[in-house]
């Protein structure tokens, strides 16, 4: 997992959401993180933005994205994949890991714990884990209780096998039966959004996110699913 980041000469780089390596050179995020060719051309994935098991902040590594090499995305369903250039000859999976997509159904169950891990507000990697349980789903999308925050769009979810079961997309309001947002009063007010109660976060299935690549009909991606199904078919 990593963040997703504009570079910045001379000053920090600025977060803007979450990514996870899902081959050797390929980055999985939200489409609403990352929607065109043009955006992630100058943008990078930073591996590594986390802390020691000391409790001291470990050194990070950027990698600029490629989205000449390869690059799909899908507002849809909110994801886009993108290539990811070697740093000094070497692939961000070779050193960080990857994380297969396996494209049968049925690896997250209601009511079941779900594990996500991300970069909320854009600040070191965090993992919220079982405080979070599975509430909802439909053909595309699961729904789920967690701690997130802004920047931890593109974050994967996990179930208690730490098999891939969704990309975070975002938090849903809570509502009222004409569709309303309601405020943490309880009260019917869409034009404050800051006051706003959300109910529940949603994820798009990892299983719709593959099955989106494989009947495409575009031959761009065909060597983004050769990758990625050779990753999972590895798992």
């Amino acid at each position: 997992m990593g963040r997703v980041v504009r570079p910045a000469r001379g000053q920090p780089s600025v977060p803007i959401g979450t990514g996870v390596l899902v081959s050797a050179r390929l980055l999985l995020t939200n489409n609403h993180v990352i929607p065109d060719r043009e955006t992630a051309a100058g943008m990078a994935v930073e591996m590594g933005y986390e802390y020691g098991d000391d409790g001291t902040e470990r050194a990070s590594q950027l990698y600029p994205l490629d989205p000449a090499d390869a690059f799909f995305t899908d507002e849809e369903r909110d994801f886009t994949i993108v290539a990811v250039s070697d740093v000094d000859g070497v692939a961000a999976g070779a050193r960080y890991g990857v994380v297969a997509l396996i494209p049968q159904l049925g690896k997250a169950l209601k009511a079941e714990h779900l594990n996500v891990i991300h970069h909320p507000n854009g600040d070191r990697k965090r993992i919220s884990i079982r405080a979070n349980t599975m509430v909802a789903e439909d053909d595309t999308w699961l729904r789920y209780t967690s701690d997130t925050r802004p920047g931890s769009s593109g974050a994967p979810v996990f179930n208690d096998q730490w098999e891939m079961v969704a990309l975070h997309h975002g938090a849903i309001p809570r509502q009222d039966g004409t569709g309303r947002s309601l405020t943490r009063a309880g009260q019917a007010d869409g034009d404050a959004p800051a006051s706003i109660e959300y109910g529940a976060n949603e994820g798009v299935r990892v299983s719709r996110i593959v099955g989106r690549l494989t009947q495409t009909t575009d031959p761009a991606p065909a060597a983004v699913v050769q990758q990625i199904l050779a990753t999972g078919a590895g798992s």
